[in-house]
């Protein structure tokens, strides 16, 4: 309790707040403990879920413990339980039972691992696991053993939360797209120099927890990315989190919208986890992810190492070198996943940036499991 109690004397009347990580740590690991998580499963999920926001991830950090033990609570999540996994040659079959996010994929992750290293290649499925989080975790997980992989989830269990394109009400998930390629398969260097290629992206304009992160931060959201319920463009977060809810919109038009579908259906279908059409139960409050990910190991296809690192990072540099456009004069051109190495670099040193209403829900929730009031 006093771990809470530090990162509440920590906080001011602005938006937002700096946390140190290991502190805002510590107090998710008691609030997951108190409401009746293992030592083990709770640091597991408290440590994915501050690394997001270490990452500069908050719309999948700390703001979704809240709903996470609330549903536990409920009996919507099963805690201190481990997902079904069936090994059949190069496919895994995961069955998430409903387990935090944050155990099934951490163990799919390691099952497909091992495979991918002994056939060079894993289709690993999972299905009935409550929220994943952020995907491109299981992209680094797997990058650290030297593969690669491709991601394709759908979002479920709730109501629909994207609208398609040219579409007035939500019919689809934020279903994230998510690769994850090594730079470093040689080790060397030093993996500061040569970070990894992850591309992770809603297929939303916005995902759920940044519009969450907006309204706890008491700002509007910017134009074109949100529907309110009766189909109108607004700026308002608040109509994602009202009934009848609003509508985020799909990224980049047809393409994003597309891109969802192609995610329902590869990680929906294929997994057996369903898809979010409405002859499939749903849930106000539980976040159920389906998943299919390809794992495959680059020097089966090319058994030259430091040639791979040399033609990745070629191009990584190639395009970091072009000029800026004049208009763009104080831009700078990333590699997907370097602005993640950055930020943790210095959050993990100057704080991680808490939002008000993402704070107050902390302490609200921690009064909900029992542990020591907080006053405001």
């Amino acid at each position: 309790m006093n771990q809470i109690l530090m990162l509440r004397r920590t906080f001011t009347s602005s938006s937002t707040r700096l946390i140190k990580p290991d502190v805002l740590k510590k107090a998710c690991t008691s609030i997951l403990i108190q409401s009746g998580s293992s030592a083990e499963e709770a640091n597991i999920v408290a440590s994915n879920l501050v690394e997001s926001n270490l990452k500069g991830h908050d719309s999948h950090g700390v703001g979704y413990l809240p709903r996470y033990v609330r549903a536990a609570m409920d009996n919507e999540v099963s805690i201190n339980e481990k997902p079904d996994i069936v090994i059949e040659n190069s496919f895994v079959k995961v069955d998430g039972k409903v387990c935090y996010g944050q155990v099934v994929g951490l163990e799919a992750m390691d099952a497909g691992i091992k495979v991918a290293k002994q056939h060079g290649m894993a289709i690993v499925t999972v299905k009935n696991s409550h929220h994943l989080g952020r995907i491109g975790a299981w992209a680094e997980q797997v990058i650290q053993q030297n593969l690669a992989s491709i991601h394709f989830t759908n979002v479920a269990g709730h109501a629909p939360l994207v609208a398609c394109e040219h579409g007035a009400d939500a019919r689809l998930g934020t279903n994230p797209i998510t690769m994850g390629f090594p730079s470093n398969m040689t080790k060397n260097d030093d993996d500061s120099n040569s970070p990894p290629i992850i591309l992770d992206f809603a297929t939303s304009d916005l995902a759920l927890g940044k519009v969450r992160e907006t309204w706890a931060r008491g700002e509007e959201t910017k134009d074109n990315v949100l529907l309110d319920s009766n189909g109108e463009a607004t700026n308002d977060p608040s109509v994602m989190f009202q009934k009848p809810a609003g509508a985020l919109l799909p990224f980049c038009g047809h393409k994003g919208y597309a891109m969802a579908l192609m995610c329902e259906i590869i990680g929906g279908v294929l997994s057996g986890g369903h898809t979010i059409h409405p002859k499939y139960p749903r849930h106000d409050e539980r976040i159920l992810n389906s998943m299919t990910t390809i794992i495959f190991d680059p020097s089966k296809l090319n058994d030259n190492l430091n040639e791979i690192d040399e033609e990745v990072n070629d191009v990584k540099q190639y395009m970091k070198d072009s000029p800026i456009r004049s208009t763009s004069a104080s831009a700078k051109i990333f590699i997907p996943g370097e602005l993640e190495m950055l930020s943790y670099e210095d959050r993990v040193v100057n704080g991680i940036p808490v939002a008000k209403g993402t704070w107050e829900d902390l302490v609200k929730v921690s009064k909900e499991t029992g542990l020591e009031s907080i006053s405001d």
